[in-house]
């Protein structure tokens, strides 16, 4: 009994814990407000039973809610599967005992005087000894408040089409949290930093820079809009007090905002601007009853197609975490340094592809209460980013430095330098020959995935309560609900949600 006991716990927690998914540039939260998630199926009893002249029904609800899985979400937007990340200068002791995981130069960071052509490396180097530890913890907050209409079309009271619009409005807050320890000041003796103009001191600042268009880290970000315009034509088939059965096809109206690159962890209301058709069915069953009580097993399924549109997105190279902030030069002509992020930031067109939604819940149910527990299943395809247009080639990853030691601003790239590592390796050469030269990335060379929001699949465990009133006069309802989202990796969030509800039939 005891093995059996340990081998069913092996296999939930292998169940409910997937691969570690990092660096990652874009992060696409599953929207609320779906046609089966909790908060629109639960207590959705406004409509199941109709009296004579009755057949609308008006519904509002408010949610809120808030992620509790902080380090997930920074292990997927960060590189090496980590939370925290150690950052220095080239001259630094982090960087020269290959501890650190950025380099700060390829952020902007420069804590004494700028080098000049031809002078030697090495000392120079020696005098950029900047060095700090990041930590992240990434939290989401978000409320809304969401009216749905509902009309049936059919003489029939137990059966027939029906009408339905959904009208969502969310508010979403999103903040990295990030916090930086400095653990050396910088300058030739640690702590004497001297940052040029066009520079900064520390890695807080580089983040902040108005010189970068994209991937920055500055604060709460904050949107309101919204949730995209559900509209909804469904036939009920069956609808009695032992079993109900209906099926509905839908399209949604895209309001939602799309993904600007233009800070880590932006907030997203709805389904990034996609326009959506969807298809569904609901069902259920009354298991037991006595006198007035009962209780229900119900089932709720739907399928959602989403279709393809642009985006403004940030990318790797392949196999080069945060190479996007590295620096590159324009063109083998370019005499600056240019930020990455600027260049590997580029619009392309995204295919989310489907989603699949399945809600198994048990209701029990007397005249003026009802109380639901239930489980949700949501699994989502990993979504398909591609160029809009063919890359242009001339940028490629900038040398400061020649292989003889002396510091160059122009003509050379190094493709092989990585976030963490600039040098331990050399510049690009020509095949078979030791001569220093400039290869322009290829197109071969991004990593387009990076900018692709993975395969997700979230189990949802939730409850919810409602009281109604009115008989036949006027059916009314209010109702409070909550839910937990447990995640088999981090490819979503972990988080608690609340609603409360009100329904009127007419």
């Amino acid at each position: 009994m005891k093995a059996r006991l340990i081998a069913a716990l092996v296999f939930i927690g292998s169940f409910l814990h997937g691969a570690i998914v990092f660096d990652k540039t874009t992060f696409i939260p599953v929207p609320n407000f779906r046609p089966t998630s909790p908060e629109i199926t639960s207590m959705k009893t406004d409509h199941y039973f109709l009296c004579k002249d009755h057949r609308k029904s008006f519904t509002a609800f408010v949610i809120g809610g808030i992620s509790a899985n902080p380090q997930d979400i920074a292990q997927y937007f960060l590189p090496f599967q980590k939370s925290t990340l150690l950052a220095g200068e080239l001259g630094s002791t982090a960087v020269q005992s290959q501890e650190a995981d950025v380099i700060a130069n390829y952020f902007g960071v420069l804590t004494s005087s700028l080098y000049t052509l031809g002078e030697p490396a090495e000392p120079k180097l020696s005098q950029y000894t900047f060095e700090s530890k990041l930590a992240f913890k990434p939290q989401q907050l978000f409320a809304g408040v969401c009216f749905t209409y509902h009309q049936h079309l059919s003489p029939y009271d137990d059966k027939g089409w029906w009408f339905e619009i959904v009208l969502p409005i969310k508010w979403v807050k999103t903040q990295m949290n990030m916090v930086e320890e400095i653990i050396v000041k910088g300058g030739p003796d640690g702590d004497d930093p001297e940052v040029p103009e066009g520079f900064v001191g520390n890695m807080t600042e580089a983040f902040q820079q108005r010189s970068w268009n994209f991937g920055k880290i500055d604060g709460a970000q904050t949107k309101v809009g919204i949730a995209d315009i559900q509209l909804e034509l469904g036939y009920t088939y069956l609808n009695q007090e032992s079993c109900r059965l209906s099926s509905y096809w839908g399209v949604y109206i895209p309001t939602s905002n799309k993904p600007k690159s233009e800070f880590i962890f932006e907030p997203l209301v709805g389904n990034c601007g996609h326009p959506g058709l969807f298809s569904g069915a609901s069902t259920a069953f009354r298991i037991w009853r006595n006198c007035e009580q009962a209780i229900y097993w119900e089932l709720d399924t739907a399928g959602t197609l989403l279709l393809s549109n642009t985006q403004i997105r940030s990318f790797d190279l392949k196999d080069k975490s945060w190479s996007r902030y590295m620096w590159v030069y324009l063109d083998s002509k370019t005499t600056d340094t240019h930020p990455g992020i600027n260049v590997f930031t580029q619009e392309v067109r995204v295919t989310p592809g489907t989603w699949r939604d399945l809600n198994i819940a048990f209701a029990y149910e007397q005249p003026n209460l009802r109380a639901e527990a239930g489980y949700h299943f949501f699994s989502r395809q990993a979504e398909n980013v591609c160029l809009t247009c063919p890359w242009e080639e001339g940028p490629a990853i900038a040398s400061i430095i020649n292989n003889d030691n002396e510091f160059i601003n122009k003509g050379v790239s190094r493709n092989r330098a990585t976030i963490n590592d600039y040098q331990g390796v050399r510049n690009d050469n020509i095949p078979g020959t030791d001569t220093q030269t400039y290869k322009p990335i290829r197109e071969c060379d991004l990593d387009l995935t990076t900018a692709a929001h993975p395969a997700t699949i979230v189990h949802t465990l939730y409850g919810a309560i409602s009281y109604h009133w009115g008989c036949c006069t006027l059916p009314r309802y209010v109702g409070f609900g909550f839910s937990y989202d447990m995640i088999s990796d981090n490819s979503a969030l972990q988080q608690w949600m609340i609603w409360g509800r009100f329904g009127i039939t007419f």
